[in-house]
């Protein structure tokens, strides 16, 4: 999706909202016990499809859940 063509369809109808945040996306993230209302993310949606992909953009908080713990790491396909 940051390439401007989605994965799901392979249109080329991408957009971004940068340090965009929905009610939807907050309360799901917040289970997770980090995010809070001030955590920002770059959401890309495919006008074509629907598909969306939403990116923290705050290093530190990447960062921080690696260490944490409390979420679970998905290991390489095939791993």
């Amino acid at each position: 999706m940051k390439r401007g063509t989605c994965p799901k369809c392979g249109s080329a109808t991408v957009y971004l909202l940068e340090d965009g945040i929905g009610s939807a996306e907050c309360q799901y993230i917040k289970k997770g016990g980090f995010f809070t209302s001030s955590t920002t993310f770059d959401c890309y949606l495919c006008v074509s499809c629907g598909f969306f992909e939403n990116y923290v953009n705050n290093r530190q908080h990447l960062e921080t859940i690696a260490q944490r713990g409390e979420w679970k790491r998905v290991p390489p396909h095939g791993a």
